[in-house]
C-alpha cells in the first residue's frame, strides 16, 4: 500500500474511533519526499468522494456545514496529527514544506465546496503558521551561514546597553570586520 515505514496504533491510546485508527494507520509514514505520499492523496480522494456524495444528499444547503463538520474532523484532524508526529524529528524546513504540500492538497479538495469554507479557512491559517515557521527556519539558516546573527546580537546589544557609544567602537563592528 505505501512504501513508508507505518506505525502500529493503538486507537485506545489516542481515544479516536476505529475509523479514525485506519486513517491513522492508512497515513502516519515518515515522510520520504516532501510531496504528500500515496496514503495522504488516497485519503485526499476518499475525501473528495464523501464530499461528493454529501453535497448531492438531501441535507438543505444550509445546513450541510454543521452536518460535515464531524466527518471532516472524523478525517482531517488525524490525518494532520499523523503528518505533525511523522515530521516532529525532521528538518524545520523540510516539515513545514511538506506540511504546507499537505495542507495545499485538503484545500484544493475542500474548496470545491461552499459547505467546507470555514474548515478551509482553519487550514489557511495553519498553513500561514507553516510558512511563517519556513520563513523563520529559512531566515536563521542564512543569517548562521553568513555569520550576520552574531553582527545582529551585538546591534541589540548595543542599542539596549550603547549609552552614546559609537556603534563603529563596538569589537567587531568596526568598518574593517564588517
Amino acid at each position: 500500500m505505501c512504501d513508508c515505514v507505518l506505525f502500529d496504533l493503538d486507537c485506545v491510546l489516542f481515544g479516536f474511533s476505529p475509523l479514525c485508527l485506519i486513517l491513522f494507520r492508512l497515513l502516519f509514514c515518515i515522510f520520504v519526499g516532501l510531496s504528500p505520499p500515496p496514503s495522504a492523496t488516497e485519503a485526499i480522494r476518499l475525501l473528495r468522494q464523501i464530499l461528493g456524495v454529501f453535497s448531492s444528499s438531501m441535507v438543505q444547503f444550509e445546513q450541510r456545514e454543521n452536518e460535515v463538520s464531524p466527518t471532516l474532523s472524523a478525517i482531517i484532524d488525524p490525518l494532520l496529527k499523523g503528518f505533525e508526529i511523522s515530521t516532529a524529528k525532521s528538518d524545520p524546513s523540510e516539515a513545514s514544506v511538506f506540511s504546507i504540500n499537505v495542507l495545499a492538497a485538503l484545500q484544493l479538495t475542500l474548496r470545491q465546496y461552499s459547505f467546507t469554507s470555514a474548515r478551509c479557512e482553519t487550514l489557511s491559517l495553519v498553513c500561514a503558521t507553516h510558512v511563517q515557521r519556513l520563513v523563520d527556519a529559512q531566515v536563521k539558516g542564512l543569517f548562521a551561514a553568513s555569520n550576520l546573527q552574531e553582527k545582529l546580537d551585538k546591534l541589540s546589544e548595543h542599542l539596549a546597553n550603547g549609552q552614546g557609544k559609537l556603534l563603529s567602537t563596538v569589537e567587531g563592528m568596526d568598518a574593517r570586520s564588517l
